[in-house]
């Protein structure tokens, strides 16, 4: 049987008619052309739970998430969703510099059921600089 979030993602997929791709795996290297000091240091070893690839080739990454929130609990969904985005968003540069387009970043929390998607619109890529260039300077740092 499946969760709730789990079954709107598929529904929403094949709905649209789009293909899914689960657990595409993602290497991505060569980080220094985000131009950053220690950025040729990092190296990106991941799996998506889920990549959307819609008709006109852009893409949604799908994450599942089992965290035990209460459903009507929006200020814990929403500390979750901010600490989880910050992966979703590297998965978005990554798939990004392998010349995709990203349309969105889903977080889907099996146990209570929801959904949060955000676009990967410029202020999304902006914190997702951001946080990469962190997680550089700590591993110059190191």
């Amino acid at each position: 049987m499946f969760y709730g979030s789990v079954q709107k993602t598929y529904a929403r997929a094949f709905a649209e008619g789009v293909r899914t791709l689960d657990e595409p795996p993602v290497l991505w290297g060569g980080l220094e052309a985000l131009g950053f000091p220690g950025a040729e240091h990092l190296l990106m070893n991941a799996f998506i739970d889920r990549l959307i690839q819609y008709e006109d080739g852009s893409v949604e990454v799908v994450d599942f998430k089992t965290d035990r929130i209460d459903a009507d609990d929006e200020a814990t969904l929403a500390e979750h969703t901010a600490h989880h985005m910050v992966q979703l968003g590297l998965y978005g540069l990554a798939l990004e510099a392998a010349g995709l387009e990203v349309r969105q970043l889903t977080l889907a929390y099996l146990v209570p059921g929801k959904d949060v998607s955000n676009p990967f619109d410029e202020a999304a890529r902006a914190r997702s600089i951001a946080a990469l260039q962190r997680f550089a300077a700590a591993s110059v740092g190191a």
